[in-house]
């Protein structure tokens, strides 16, 4: 599948409603497809009780969900969109947040740390993720 095709698949039929063979058949043919920056960092939660995220929508989770940078705590990085584990096939709650924002990024490896935090009810999540771990060829891999 070539990169266009992908691009066009990809806005007819949302990624976490592809299957497996359809997942793979990109993953296969398209290693251009790959190479292109996603339009978003995505963190995924899996965990052994899922019903917390199944019951809150995105507008709830904006006010309470969002990263920060170790550098600067005082800029928050809010939630782009939502992903409910009910809605996908792979069970995970998946969180989306801009790579951009007034044409600059949201994440520099001089950051240092991002950390995620979300509330769902009376459970509260919080992960950090040091950027010098995600450096290939001296480049930030998010």
């Amino acid at each position: 599948m070539s990169p266009v095709l992908a691009k066009e698949y990809w806005e007819e039929k949302a990624y976490s409603q592809w299957n497996e063979q359809e997942a793979m058949a990109m993953l296969t043919n398209s290693p251009e497809f790959l190479k292109q920056p996603m339009p978003a960092f995505a963190i995924c939660i899996s965990c052994p009780v899922m019903e917390p995220f199944n019951s809150v929508v995105l507008d709830t989770l904006k006010a309470k969900t969002f990263l920060l940078s170790r550098k600067d705590k005082a800029q928050k990085i809010e939630l782009k969109s939502y992903s409910p584990p009910k809605e996908r096939q792979d069970n995970y709650a998946v969180f989306m947040f801009p790579r951009t924002l007034n044409d600059k990024p949201t994440v520099e490896l001089a950051d240092d740390e991002i950390i995620f935090v979300t509330e769902t009810g009376p459970s509260k999540f919080r992960a950090t993720f040091k950027l010098a771990r995600k450096v290939v060829d001296g480049k930030l891999d998010l």
